[in-house]
């Protein structure tokens, strides 16, 4: 790896630490969540009694930002937990693409990292407005 790259033991374990205090956050943020969505399982936690339209349609939205959130934290999970493995695996700091080095900014920034940042750009670009709502704005 070159100077931009992790060069020692003591900046493995610096961005091992990293990811772990992220997996830790996220796992409790998850946890809580999970409460959370347990405790407030029915409507009338935000409702009421005698819901009307419009606390079913807060509570509907409130329940669709807590899923959101969840996913986001389990798919933010996933890419840490690869990334540990990456660096146990001697693999880690080597953009999965190119094989070309990962800038320590960028690991220390985004220590989940899997690629470069020529790489990650292109990726971006590459699967910018694929998605329905972006066909849905074509039409």
């Amino acid at each position: 790896m070159n100077a931009d790259s992790i060069t020692t033991e003591q900046m493995n374990d610096e961005l091992r630490q990293q990811l772990i205090d992220t997996r830790d956050r996220l796992l409790r943020e998850l946890a809580e969540g999970a409460q959370r969505r347990q405790a407030e399982s029915g409507f009338p936690v935000h409702t009421g009694d005698v819901p009307d339209a419009g606390d079913t349609s807060v509570a509907t939205e409130q329940a669709d930002i807590r899923n959101a959130q969840i996913s986001r934290d389990a798919m933010e999970l996933r890419q840490v937990e690869a990334a540990l493995a990456r660096l146990d695996g001697g693999t880690y700091g080597y953009c999965m693409d190119c094989g070309q080095d990962i800038p320590l900014a960028r690991l220390r920034a985004a220590s989940a990292a899997e690629r470069c940042i020529l790489c990650q750009s292109a990726r971006e670009r590459q699967y910018a407005d694929t998605g329905p709502l972006a066909v849905a704005r074509r039409v």
